[in-house]
């Protein structure tokens, strides 16, 4: 996992959120990032140890699983899966995750549209397009996700519905 964000958290419960100035509130934006971040990684690797147990005959689906107990819809544990895939597929983001350094969303939804082939081919890039992620926004970085999509299946010939 990543460095322990007890510290951040801790700050942020001892941070009146109501009361404090603008340097105060930037600083624990970043804290919340960090915290955030933590856990969605966490969750993605409960998700990817759901989803394991399942295969293995143990347990529900784990979409089904995060209906029944994390109180979300199936579109959001649909959501999960994906992401808990696509940080599978790309270690390094769940890293970067967890330390509150990127998100994962974008990834998530241009991974679960391809094919085999073509996703390992964009996760080739895995380290520029870590890079890119945590440099620019989500909305641009979810740009050049498409762009390199589009680069790889016109190199490739590939028709795309």
């Amino acid at each position: 996992m990543s460095p322990d964000p007890t510290p951040d958290f801790a700050a942020l419960v001892a941070c009146d959120a109501r009361a404090c100035d603008t340097s105060t509130a930037v600083h624990a934006m970043h804290r919340l990032r960090h915290v955030r971040g933590w856990l969605d990684r966490f969750e993605a690797d409960l998700t990817s140890r759901l989803a394991t147990l399942h295969e293995h005959g143990s347990g529900a689906p784990a979409a089904d699983m995060h209906t029944r107990n994390s109180g979300v819809s199936a579109r959001q544990a649909r959501t999960k899966e994906r992401r808990a895939k696509a940080l599978h597929d790309a270690p390094s983001f769940g890293d970067a995750l967890a330390q509150g350094r990127v998100g994962a969303e974008a990834l998530a939804t241009v991974t679960a549209k391809l094919d085999d082939s073509t996703k390992a081919a964009f996760l080739s890039h895995e380290q520029t397009l870590l890079a890119a992620a945590t440099q620019s926004t989500p909305e641009q970085f979810g740009r050049r996700c498409r762009e390199l999509v589009n680069r790889i299946t016109h190199d490739h010939g590939i028709a795309r519905a």
